[in-house]
Parts: C-alpha cells; sequence; structure tokens
C-alpha cells in the first residue's frame, strides 16, 4: 500500500513467500500441471499446492495486525480496488486483440472486477476495510464479552464444523455440503480479523517463536506427506481411505480449518517476534503482492498465461519427471519476477496519474473526514453523493447493455 509505517522486513519477506505459494498452487493446480510418479514427484507437487489458502490467512492477519486499532483510510480501499480494476480491465482487452474471442460480458466483468467475483481475494479486502471501523468497536474493553462469545460461537460454527467434516465426508445422511451462510469467505476474513484484533488487544505475550515455527513445520510436512501418499492410488480410494483423502483436501483448500489457521498464526507469530529489522528491497518487492495476485489471476488472461505463454500445454504432453518439475519451479519464480515488474511500473504509472495527485488526497481526505465525524452532512454533500451515485448507476447500465 502507500501507506507510511514502519515496516518490519520479516513480515514482508513472509507476504512474498505467501504470494509465491499462492503461484505455485495456481499454475499446478489451474494449469492441470501436477502428475504421479515416485515419492518426491509426489511430493514435489503436493507441496506446490499446500499452502495457498494458508497463505491467504497469513494475508489477513498481516491486514489486520496493522489496521486495528488505526483510524479507517479509504486510500486503503480505493488502492485495492484501482489495483483490480487496472489489471482486469488491460489484461482483458489484451486477450481480446490477442485472442479474438472474449465475449461481451468478459468486457463487461473486466469494468466491474469485484462486483462480477473476478478476484475473490481482492474483494474480501475490499469489504474487509469497508467493515473495519465497525469490526473495531469489538476491541473496546467493555465489548471484550461479546467479542468472545462470537469468537467462540462462529468458531464452532465455521472453523470446527469445517474441520470436522467436508463435502463427502458421510454422517450416516448424505454428503455434508458447504453451510450456505458462510459459503462465501467474507466470513472467515472477518473471523480472522477479529481473532487477530482480540489478540492484539488482549495478548500480553506472544507464543514463543521458535515453538510455532516446528510446530507449522510440524503440520505442514504432515499433511503434504499425507496427501502425496494418498494420491496415487485414486483407483483405491473408496470408503474410509475417500474419506480419509478428502480430509487432507479440506485442510488444503479451506481457510475455515483448525490447521489452516494454526499454521498462519505460527507463520505470523514467529515473523513478528523474529529481531525486527527494514530492508528496503524486500519491503518494496512485497508491496506488489496485490499485483502479482491480480496479474496471474484475472480468468480470461490466466489460461493464456498458463497455457501458451508458460507453455503448460507443452508441459502436459511433451515433459515428465524431474525435467517437468523444474520447468514448473522455474514457470512459478518466471510468474512471480514478471508480475513484481509489472506491479512496479503499473503502480508508478497509477501513481502518476492518479494517486499522487491533488485531487485523490483531497477525495481521499474528503472520505476520510465524513468517516470520522470531521465533516458534517451537509445539503451540499448530499447533493454531491445522489448526484455521483446517478452517475454511477448510468454508467453501468449504459455498459451492462452495450456490451452484454
Amino acid at each position: 500500500m502507500n501507506e507510511k509505517r514502519t515496516r518490519n522486513s520479516n513480515l514482508e519477506l513472509v507476504r512474498i513467500l505467501c504470494i509465491i505459494a499462492i503461484i505455485a498452487d495456481h499454475y499446478t493446480g489451474q494449469g492441470y500441471l501436477s502428475e504421479l510418479g515416485n515419492p518426491a514427484v509426489n511430493f514435489f507437487y503436493a507441496a506446490c499446492d499446500s499452502l495457498s489458502r494458508v497463505a491467504c490467512s497469513v494475508f489477513f492477519i498481516i491486514t489486520a495486525w496493522f489496521t486495528v486499532g488505526t483510524p479507517f483510510r479509504s486510500r486503503r480501499v480505493l488502492h485495492v480496488w484501482l489495483t483490480g480494476f487496472c489489471y482486469s480491465l488491460v489484461l482483458t482487452l489484451i486477450c481480446m486483440f490477442r485472442l479474438r474471442n472474449i465475449s461481451g460480458f468478459d468486457l463487461y466483468s473486466a469494468f466491474f472486477p469485484l462486483e462480477q467475483d473476478m478476484l475473490w481475494f481482492v474483494n474480501c479486502y475490499v469489504l474487509l476495510m469497508l467493515f473495519s471501523p465497525f469490526l473495531n468497536l469489538l476491541f473496546r474493553p467493555e465489548n471484550r464479552r461479546i467479542t468472545e462469545f462470537l469468537l467462540i460461537l462462529f468458531g464452532f460454527l465455521m472453523i470446527l464444523y469445517t474441520t470436522a467434516g467436508n463435502d463427502r465426508f458421510q454422517f450416516g445422511y448424505g454428503p455434508v455440503v458447504e453451510i450456505g451462510f458462510f459459503a462465501n469467505e467474507i466470513w472467515v476474513a472477518m473471523y480472522i480479523y477479529v481473532l487477530t484484533g482480540y489478540l492484539k488487544t488482549y495478548l500480553k505475550k506472544l507464543p514463543s517463536g521458535k515453538k510455532v515455527l516446528l510446530l507449522f513445520l510440524g503440520l505442514w510436512l504432515a499433511l503434504t506427506v499425507y496427501r502425496a501418499a494418498f494420491e496415487p492410488y485414486e483407483s483405491l480410494r473408496s470408503g474410509i481411505l475417500q474419506t480419509l483423502y478428502d480430509y487432507g483436501e479440506t485442510y488444503r483448500s479451506r481457510m475455515r480449518t483448525l490447521p489452516n489457521l494454526v499454521m498462519a498464526y505460527s507463520i505470523f507469530f514467529f515473523a513478528v517476534q523474529t529481531k525486527e529489522k527494514s530492508v528496503p528491497v524486500i519491503d518494496r518487492l512485497a508491496g506488489t503482492a496485490l499485483g502479482v495476485y491480480c496479474f496471474h489471476q484475472v480468468p480470461v488472461w490466466r489460461e493464456y498465461l498458463f497455457n501458451t505463454v508458460c507453455r503448460g500445454d507443452y508441459l502436459r504432453e511433451q515433459v515428465h519427471g524431474l525435467h517437468r518439475m523444474l520447468w514448473v519451479a522455474a514457470m512459478i519464480c518466471a510468474i512471480w519476477v514478471a508480475g513484481t515488474v509489472i506491479e512496479l511500473l503499473r503502480n508508478a504509472v497509477c501513481g502518476v496519474l492518479i494517486e499522487n495527485r491533488g485531487f485523490y488526497k483531497k477525495l481521499c481526505d474528503g472520505i476520510d473526514g465524513f468517516v470520522a465525524g470531521e465533516i458534517p452532512m451537509s445539503p451540499a454533500v448530499l447533493r454531491r453523493i445522489a448526484v455521483a451515485a446517478v452517475i454511477f448507476a448510468l454508467y453501468v447500465i449504459l455498459l451492462k447493455y452495450t456490451l452484454c
């Protein structure tokens, strides 16, 4: 983000490693590049897709740690929205001229990436920041008991439920499906925010850094070996074997499970307790994480990036074993490097054109002052809000019926 704060490069390095873990999962999973082989091959691909959702939880924990107890800053929200918008629109337009098979709905979605759920993590982050002023009320001393009650209640309803069962696990009454009320990831993002805020506010001493690191490594290694061992036996998996394998999939693919949260908080506690220092290069690279995520996850661009640019089609048909593993590892690094460079350029251009301009600062200051109650709700302010709402509605309607 563009906020001024003292950075802890240990946490910034964690952010870099987390976005690489997310790329590894997406490239091998969405690119259909995982294959079965000897135990080393199975472990490699199980490791590639093992920490993606843990990394997402870590990002939310870091955000909460530095947001709880601070005033609302519209610049955070607008920066994230602008990042998602830039990537969705520009990359969709590139695909339209390059592939020429982009539908009107794809183009419409590019104008409204958050509304069309093209980038779920960006959606959650924007909503979480908008909800943060309300969530911060829970950390007042007089609200401590209600906060504890909500953490326990939602911990049972959302976290323990998913940990105890999954989409295929049988309780004797048919398969357990995802609870509709908690289906959107914003719920677990808000839970992580409140839990992190509670720990920051009331926890007097953080757990030992070395112990939590060992806890993370042990749990990660156990679950990764566990999945790698079950992966080759699809034809034999039935009954209890299928159920056990599904548990491994649940822990890997859901943020709302105890193993996920334990590993995420272990990573965070270790990094935050390591001797704090600032390394400008690491801080700068970590600031590109959101852009790197958007760069490789815009749907119409993602398939072209993985299959054509990164040679996914060729790898699936022609390359196997160690050579594919080395190529996959190289492409994961290449996607991160390319995304980082592009995000540095995009951030610089948006800074010159929008985010560092006087009108943008005036807009953000006006929103922040209005939220803080420093700017009264005068008739003039109401008129401006009404005019902006009408213009935006007409803009949406025009694009909707023009492109779709």
